[in-house]
């Protein structure tokens, strides 16, 4: 979405906005933008997930699907390739679940960190009680994978939804909790992006329920470059 975060003070809010859904064999499974989508009814989902109402004028776009187990993958872009602020937001249908259902293992976000800007990703602990989150912020790790505009030195805050910061990470493996950070990583199965002395950040925390924000920033303040954001929810995790 981009022209309903004007309400909330976002002045550089993308205005025309686009999304693609692939599946892990890279085949595209939805294609929603605002020509294809102007005729949409509202999506009575939206408010039982709990997500804030969108503008009228269906510059937005929102859309419900079923997803086979796998690798997803969502693209994110503008139709007039202009700069700005855009939210992209996934939710679990409760009135959907079941023992049967699969759940979400974790959710990474690769974008452009501009000159003091930042990435923000949020997330939701739901339940009664604490689980076991890792969370990654992975720049210089991306170059031996063929990004050549890699940030170099991310830093992750993490903030609990009072406003409060919870954690902090730097240059990961210099952190006391490193070696439980890499078994973390194993169990993951996820690419071994990070490596022993590098600078990229991560985080091994138990969380008690409640709305998390995640934001990665880069070190030093005049720099830019492409970062991926991680967050993987250990408990669900074999």
């Amino acid at each position: 979405m981009g022209p309903s975060l004007t309400t909330f003070g976002i002045r550089d809010a993308v205005t025309r906005p686009w999304v693609k859904l692939f599946s892990d064999s890279l085949q595209e499974e939805l294609q929603n933008d605002l020509a294809a989508d102007s005729e949409r009814s509202p999506d009575p989902i939206t408010s039982r997930v709990g997500a804030f109402p969108l503008l009228a004028t269906r510059q937005d776009i929102s859309n419900t699907r079923m997803l086979a187990s796998g690798v997803h993958t969502v693209h994110f872009g503008t139709h007039d390739q202009m700069e700005g602020t855009g939210l992209l937001e996934i939710y679990r249908d409760a009135a959907t679940r079941s023992a049967a259902m699969g759940k979400l293992l974790n959710l990474s976000f690769r974008g452009w960190v501009p000159v003091g800007g930042n990435l923000v990703a949020g997330f939701v602990i739901d339940g009664p009680k604490s689980q076991q989150v890792l969370v990654r912020g992975v720049g210089s790790g991306l170059i031996r994978h063929g990004v050549k505009e890699a940030l170099l030195d991310p830093w992750l805050r993490l903030v609990d939804q009072f406003g409060r910061v919870v954690a902090v990470s730097d240059d990961w493996s210099y952190d006391d909790d490193s070696g439980l950070i890499a078994q973390a990583l194993d169990r993951t199965g996820s690419p071994a992006l990070m490596t022993e002395g590098g600078r990229d950040a991560a985080m091994l925390l138990n969380l008690k329920p409640g709305a998390y924000t995640v934001v990665l920033e880069s070190v030093q303040p005049m720099r830019s470059g492409v970062a991926l954001l991680e967050v993987f929810n250990l408990d669900v995790i074999p």
